[in-house]
């Protein structure tokens, strides 16, 4: 079968900010596992014209963040920035290039992410680390929430 190409094209890829350090106050035994959620944040940019966006995301595992699980249970700090160029190849309706550039664009940075820290912590004293897999689709709901409540409350 001939696959066929998205729409949406990853021109370029880097990360701006890699930083991973084992958590001195990780207790193996008192971990029962499970994924960690980190706190994810993603910046979606058009660029010139109507078909290149810029896409940066950010994610965090640290004792800062909401990890619904002691710090001493998480075997590392990380924080990871990932940079995109993507090209939106066809004419499409405003709807469609919305869910490409802030659902589809983030999913494709964030597996760029995972692979990552999977290898840059697969040698480390605490063995691989695996960011689990998230709910972009909820994420961007709270955003457009958030971005909402900010209007509604604006001054005029």
């Amino acid at each position: 079968m001939k696959t066929e190409l998205s729409p949406l094209q990853l021109r370029f890829f880097g990360f701006d900010h890699i930083q991973v350090e084992s958590n001195d106050d990780y207790d193996p035994e008192a971990d029962e596992g499970g994924p960690v959620p980190p706190d994810t944040e993603i910046y979606v940019e058009q660029g010139d014209g109507d078909d290149l966006w810029y896409v940066t995301m950010t994610v965090r595992v640290d004792s800062d963040c909401d990890l619904g699980r002691p710090w001493e249970t998480v075997p590392y700090s990380i924080q990871i920035m990932v940079a995109s160029a993507f090209q939106i190849t066809e004419e499409l309706e405003e709807e469609k290039h919305f869910w490409l550039t802030h659902m589809n664009a983030p999913a494709i940075l964030y597996g760029l992410a995972r692979a990552e820290i999977a290898r840059l912590t697969a040698m480390n004293r605490f063995g691989r680390f695996v960011l689990p897999t998230i709910d972009l689709i909820e994420m961007v709901r709270q955003q457009e929430r958030a971005q909402e409540s900010e209007h509604e409350t604006a001054p005029d």
